[in-house]
């Protein structure tokens, strides 16, 4: 319980240093989420391409991007590789997740930045890239989160049946988020946003809330996303303790209507929220 409370006191002190690592983090009105934003890093030079567009290749690329120095801690264990339809031409893209926890202890322990490795190795320390499959051309940003946590992503039809949109699931401290990431070379524009659960939070005396986000439409068409109460059920305190970063929680349903119902707002170019009649 001591390292619970800890890391209580920590969320604060978690957001902050989020900003602290933002590379042009700037105020934006208050949107449909409680996460931080980290804002899209300028794109490499044109010149910086794709050119060798195999698994191997791709590897190669990325870390010559994120390439310190000689101490770089990138591993195959490190990538993690998907295709899917990220544009309007036939041609399959590359989407690819990249996790430098090791890199994130060496640096964190180096500074001896304790808030930021309490709450699992905090900060940009994990990637994600969109590679145009036909051009080379590319997309990407760090996602700030807890690096302890890999990046999970999966590929969806969510505001248009002609491509699909990113979805990625990331973890700050005790909280778990999705964002929705549009990629429209060279921009990787977030379309929504929003806290999935918080395993000690604070705005309930401590207790994990959760919440359940329904992505409802046909597979490969728009869909609308909504938002439910849950419970965390079944919640194994010690086994939180030991896995503090990776430990999943089950969560039910508290009600069948949905407390928020959001729609893409092509104008917007996000997901907005519809007013209840």
């Amino acid at each position: 319980m001591k390292q619970i409370n800890r890391m209580k006191k920590g969320i604060l002190i978690g957001l902050v240093i989020l900003v602290g690592f933002a590379c042009e983090e700037k105020k934006e009105e208050k949107d449909n989420s409680k996460a931080s934003e980290i804002k899209t890093e300028k794109p490499k030079k044109k010149e910086d391409v794709f050119t060798d567009l195999t698994e191997e290749g791709i590897k190669k690329k990325i870390l010559s991007f994120l390439s310190k120095n000689e101490d770089h801690f990138l591993t195959d264990s490190c990538f993690r590789i998907y295709r899917g339809q990220m544009n309007h031409d036939k041609i399959e893209d590359w989407v690819v997740a990249v996790n430098e926890r090791e890199y994130a202890k060496k640096i964190l322990t180096e500074k001896g930045n304790l808030g930021a490795i309490d709450m699992g190795y905090l900060g940009n320390f994990n990637h994600i890239f969109v590679i145009d499959g036909a051009t080379g051309k590319w997309s990407g940003r760090p996602i700030g989160s807890s690096s302890e946590a890999p990046l999970e992503i999966e590929l969806d039809y969510v505001n248009s049946e002609q491509y699909q949109v990113v979805k990625i699931f990331y973890r700050v401290n005790t909280s778990k988020f999705v964002g929705i990431y549009n990629s429209s070379i060279p921009s990787f524009q977030e379309i929504f946003k929003w806290e999935l659960y918080n395993l000690s939070d604070n705005q309930a005396g401590g207790k994990p809330t959760g919440r359940i986000v329904e992505f409802v439409g046909e597979p490969t068409s728009k869909k609308s996303i909504l938002i439910y109460e849950a419970d965390v059920v079944g919640f194994d305190d010690q086994a939180f303790v030991n896995q503090m970063f990776t430990y999943e929680p089950k969560l039910k349903k508290s009600s069948q209507e949905p407390i928020h119902v959001f729609e893409y707002q092509l104008s917007e170019g996000k997901f907005g929220e519809m007013k209840k009649d």
